[in-house]
């Protein structure tokens, strides 16, 4: 009878924090890691291009918690308990040093992800590993958690699920009377109806982002690119409005602020006296690249060639629209990078926050993806997953000393 102290199903990022925590605090426990594909802690290894986005240099909770579309009241108190600075702490303890970037971004100083996956290598090194074995089935038997995978039968009394998101684990849970809610994609780029590729590569700063006949927006840097639009303000409208964009199966209208609310009418007009001897591209009202405001005055916007002085009324309400309600229609998404994020997993109101214990089943606990928590970078992602996973081994190590 396969025995251990603790079972985790999962070799992401939760998974071998949880393993690695424990043993950090326990060397000595018999800890079994299944991991159902070929490798181990895939995420990590492509994160932030390779280099890892550990966590955010983000250290009050309740601001913390506003870059949670979903999760964000339930993790308050778990942020209370471990957030980035408790991150920087714990890595640094295993000598890993991070830094911040100018976005508040961190990353390990050797800018390679492959520096936290040797990291918790080494932490959980006592662990037992298996890969290409995921879960198949899980039964309560003798107060031992009876875990099946399709090679073996193993037994625990702490199993953590960290399986992240996985519909075939869902279905199992779902199946045993846990609540999921069905997941759809977060963290995802848009595709133009009509693309841009002209101004592919071109960066802005500080635009307010809304999706047209709802109330979900977002500001930030806008990135265009070949197919469409990404960057930060993008990503965290895919996160925001995931459920209401899945709804709408990814065919909207995008309406972007150039401005981001700070010009009004009137003050175009003072632009348009002050500049009246200047061509309408020598001079823009806000802090644009110069091939996109020529392309939305001319090509977007099929404003004349002029100078500000010939502009009428309508002229001027023309260009006030074009900076500050650029109507865009969306025809689809792309998948950030090689990353995926779901909206979806879990319930949390069956979840104890306190223990991340499921409220209908002693000592089986969640962490990471699996939860139906997502957030609008993955740095932010992965900070989740610390903290699940930190509360997760918390709450084993009391009650295995108890």
């Amino acid at each position: 009878m396969n025995v251990y102290d603790v079972i985790i199903v999962g070799g992401g990022a939760a998974g071998f924090f949880v393993a690695s925590h424990l043993l950090s605090k326990k060397p000595k426990l018999k800890i079994l890691l299944l991991e159902k594909s070929r490798q181990i802690l895939q995420k990590v290894k492509i994160s932030g291009g390779g280099r890892c986005n550990v966590t955010h240099a983000c250290f009050e909770p309740r601001e913390l918690i506003k870059f949670y579309p979903r999760g964000n009241q339930e993790l308050l108190g778990p942020f209370h308990n471990f957030q980035p600075l408790d991150t920087i702490e714990w890595f640094e303890s295993k000598n890993v040093k991070l830094k911040i970037e100018e976005d508040g971004r961190m990353f390990p100083v050797t800018d390679t992800s492959q520096t936290i996956i040797d990291c918790f290598l080494k932490a959980s090194k006592n662990a037992e590993i298996r890969i290409s074995e995921g879960l198949a089935d899980f039964e309560i038997e003798n107060q031992l958690y009876q875990i099946k995978t399709h090679q073996s039968t193993y037994y625990a009394k702490h199993v953590v699920l960290c399986c992240g998101s996985s519909k075939e684990t869902w279905n199992l849970l779902s199946s045993k009377g846990i609540s999921i809610i069905e997941p759809v994609p977060s963290l995802f780029t848009f595709r133009f109806l009509e693309p841009w590729k002209e101004l592919s590569g071109i960066s802005v700063l500080n635009v307010l982002l809304k999706i047209k006949d709802t109330n979900i927006q977002t500001q930030g840097n806008l990135l265009i690119t070949h197919q469409g639009c990404s960057g930060p303000a993008t990503l965290a409208l895919s996160a925001w409005g995931a459920r209401t964009l899945a709804s709408l199966n990814y065919q909207l209208i995008l309406q972007i602020d150039w401005t981001n609310q700070n010009i009004s009418l009137d003050e175009l007009h003072l632009f348009s006296k002050k500049h009246a001897q200047k061509g309408l591209h020598n001079a823009c009202p806000i802090d644009l690249p110069h091939r996109l405001w020529k392309f939305l005055l001319y090509d977007y916007g099929k404003i004349k060639n002029a100078k500000w002085s010939q502009l009428n009324e309508k002229d001027h309400l023309t260009i006030f629209e074009i900076l500050t309600s650029c109507i865009i229609p969306i025809n689809g998404k792309n998948t950030f990078k090689e990353e995926f994020v779901t909206s979806g997993g879990v319930d949390l109101k069956f979840i104890n926050f306190k223990t991340m214990e499921h409220k209908k089943f002693p000592n089986l606990y969640f962490a990471g993806e699996i939860l139906n928590i997502d957030a609008v970078t993955g740095g932010f992602n992965f900070q989740a997953a610390w903290t699940t996973g930190f509360l997760c081994a918390e709450t084993i190590i009391k009650r295995l000393d108890n």
